[in-house]
């Protein structure tokens, strides 16, 4: 890849964006402390974090063969084997397993969410990968996987062996050497490439890829606050019910990315104040 490439495609595509952003109020994330709940409302923080069965346990474990096929690179450090479920419509709470399809999975994602680096599922943890399905016309019930976090994007290698994996390779160049934005309006455009997807040097990376059986992918998942992985994952089996089984591991960690804030002056009431905000420049 030539040094002046993606700088320039970059530049390309959020110009149009870039005067219209910078006018916008920047947005402050909110954080748990500062959520208020009402009695019957909707809750928009983390739930409290639910009590798995022992049935719901299984559904989410990968199978036991797949644990032993795999117990050699399961030794590395950083790797894993984990099952992703396949969700119902948005509304409904997933009950379906492999081994029991009447099994209660009391998570909002339903067992699709998985996160690598507090390796589990559930509501209370930001999903580094998620498994989810299409219901265009062109794509009906088709299942595809991609990054969580705030910024993320992917890419399929193939039928190729994870052991082969590794940060040296052509596909992984983009994602190694990504820089987390710390300016929130950056960052936001940083969002859009991934959304609508782009190419360098014969590689295609988006924030999601179809989800096929005995193909290794590479993603970036950079979430603010929290986690900045490269992770490569081979998805070794699909299950009669649509759920994937994962195996994983972690290339490389970041460190933890923050936004840059700034100190701003306003009117509270007849007195002025100050707050940190999230600095909006590119």
């Amino acid at each position: 890849m030539t040094a002046c490439k993606f700088p320039l495609l970059f530049l390309l595509l959020i110009s149009p964006l870039a005067s219209l952003a910078q006018s916008q109020i920047p947005y402050e994330t909110p954080n748990r402390d500062s959520i208020m709940y009402t009695e019957g409302a909707s809750r928009i923080g983390p739930p409290k974090k639910p009590k798995l069965s022992k049935e719901a346990k299984a559904a989410l474990a990968p199978p036991d063969d797949l644990k032993l096929a795999y117990r050699e690179f399961l030794k590395q450090k950083n790797t894993g084997l984990i099952r992703l479920l396949r969700r119902k419509e948005n509304k409904e709470r997933l009950m379906v397993s492999a081994e029991n399809p009447t099994v209660y999975i009391p998570f909002r994602n339903g067992g699709s969410y998985y996160s690598f680096s507090n390796r589990k599922h559930g509501d209370e943890i930001t999903p580094e990968i998620r498994l989810g399905k299409f219901n265009h016309d062109y794509s009906p019930g088709k299942a595809y996987l991609g990054p969580g976090g705030y910024i993320g994007f992917i890419t399929k290698l193939g039928d190729v062996a994870i052991e082969d994996v590794s940060v040296y390779r052509k596909e992984a160049k983009f994602l190694v050497d990504l820089v987390a934005p710390n300016k929130e309006q950056a960052a936001r455009q940083y969002r859009g490439l991934s959304e609508s997807g782009f190419d360098i040097d014969g590689v295609f990376y988006r924030n999601w890829a179809w989800a096929e059986e005995n193909t290794t992918y590479l993603q970036r998942t950079i979430d603010y606050d929290r986690a900045d992985l490269l992770v490569a994952f081979r998805t070794v089996r699909e299950e009669t019910d649509g759920s994937f089984v994962i195996l994983w591991k972690i290339l490389k960690k970041y460190p933890i990315p923050v936004f840059k804030k700034k100190r701003i002056l306003y009117l509270d009431g007849d007195r002025v104040s100050e707050r940190l905000i999230h600095d909006p420049g590119l």
